[in-house]
């Protein structure tokens, strides 16, 4: 039996035993076997594929993403992006599940997969306002992170484990909080799940 959610600290919660190795190989299985979509193909929404970004006009070489479900952003706008797939779908209602204590009708319909490699990072930064007010958050692979919450001078870290799920919302989801991944010691995929901002 898992010991469920435990608060860090206000808008944060961690429960590093969510997921078992035996939960985790088939998601990593899944996600490693995932397409990558080539720097120099058109963005396909209507699939689920890893793809490159860019940041501040550089092309992030420190990780992939692919999102599904409804919302994603488009780089222009939100918009309905492809079926969430069998695999993620089952998390995604155990996330639902897990939550439950702390948000009884979270209801998580946008997922996000990130694949990092060792060293890999995600820049601090504020989730977009097409999205709700509750991010969950489930550490898949063989690396450990370190996920952090800055505002000034203070921050706020917490390692992520494999198998471990986190969720955060207020204070720490809006301005002046940024968050971000960095110190990523092995293969990891952050699967990220969120809501659409008036649901």
């Amino acid at each position: 039996m898992t010991a469920g959610l435990t608060p860090i600290t206000g808008g944060l919660w961690l429960q590093e035993d969510f997921l078992t190795g035996a939960d985790i190989a088939p998601l990593v299985a899944f996600l490693a076997a995932t397409p990558t979509i080539a720097a120099h193909e058109p963005w396909d929404f209507s699939r689920f594929a890893f793809r490159r970004l860019v940041h501040g006009g550089a092309q992030i070489v420190t990780r992939l993403e692919a999102c599904c479900g409804n919302p994603i952003w488009s780089g222009s706008g939100p918009i309905e992006g492809a079926l969430i797939p069998h695999e993620l779908l089952v998390l995604v209602d155990r996330v639902d599940d897990a939550v439950r204590e702390i948000a009884p009708n979270s209801g998580f319909t946008s997922v996000y997969a990130d694949h990092y490699e060792c060293g890999g990072r995600f820049v601090p930064h504020i989730d977009r306002d097409c999205y709700g007010p509750l991010v969950a958050g489930v550490s898949i692979g063989e690396g450990t992170a370190t996920l952090r919450f800055s505002k000034h001078d203070a921050h706020i870290d917490a390692r992520l484990q494999p198998g471990s799920l986190y969720v955060f919302g207020p204070p720490l989801r809006y301005r002046p909080w940024q968050h971000e991944i960095f110190d990523v010691t092995g293969r990891r995929f952050g699967v990220t799940l969120r809501t659409g901002s008036r649901q």
